[in-house]
C-alpha cells in the first residue's frame, strides 16, 4: 500500500480513475474509511481527490479485506515516511 496525498497543485478535476491509469492492479482507499477490523473498500473512480485528504493506494488482493492492527501500524510508518519526505522537498521542516 502506497500513501497518496493530493496537494493544491494537482488539476482542480484529479479523479480516482486519472490516478489508477498509473496502477493496473491497485484500487484507491480513503484513509477515513479505513478502520481496524473493518474491510478496505475502494472509492468510486469518478471520485474526485481532495487536496490534503490522504488516500492509499492498495493492491486488488486486499480489496474487502479486513485490516488487522499490524497492517495499520505499517500504514502509519509509510504515511509519516511520505509526509516527512514531503516536507523536506518543499523546504517546510524545521530543523
Amino acid at each position: 500500500m502506497q500513501p497518496l496525498t493530493p496537494t493544491r497543485s494537482l488539476p482542480r478535476q484529479w479523479k480516482s480513475k486519472t490516478e489508477l491509469q498509473k496502477y493496473l492492479v491497485c484500487f484507491i482507499c480513503n484513509s477515513n474509511e479505513m478502520k481496524f477490523h473493518d474491510v478496505v473498500s475502494a472509492i468510486d473512480e469518478d471520485q474526485v481527490l481532495q487536496p490534503g485528504q490522504l488516500y492509499f493506494v492498495v493492491p486488488l488482493s486486499l480489496l474487502k479485506h479486513p485490516l488487522q492492527a499490524h497492517e495499520m501500524v505499517a500504514l502509519a510508518v509509510k504515511v509519516s515516511s511520505t509526509l516527512m519526505k514531503t516536507a523536506d522537498k518543499c523546504g517546510s521542516r524545521q530543523k
